[in-house]
């Protein structure tokens, strides 16, 4: 991949380092990143799973966060919820920045 049209602003970065101009991405970090990305399904499965028994989708939706959060969801949070699979907000739980940083 070519960044000629990158020199530029390449060149004004601070970070920049004439010998860096051939930007890859190491196959090690590609393999790991995909591990994580299945396993956080696999994950995300199983927390769906474990929120299915709470009852109604509104439950379930309550349940997710309660475990996840350790809080209860928000009024717009919980009717977004409500429109999409507990598969899909389980794993979109656990990919959020509320649960993987802590403030």
């Amino acid at each position: 991949m070519s960044l000629s049209w990158a020199w530029p602003l390449l060149a004004e970065s601070p970070e920049f380092e004439r010998g860096a101009a051939a930007l890859q991405r190491t196959p090690a970090a590609v393999w790991i990143e995909g591990l994580a990305g299945t396993a956080k399904w696999f994950v995300a499965a199983a927390l769906a799973e474990r929120v299915r028994p709470a009852g109604n989708d509104e439950a379930q939706v309550r349940k997710a966060f309660e475990i996840v959060y350790q809080r209860e969801p928000a009024a717009e949070e919980l009717a977004v919820s409500r429109e999409v699979p507990i598969e899909s907000l389980c794993w979109a739980l656990l990919s959020s920045n509320e649960f993987l940083f802590l403030n």
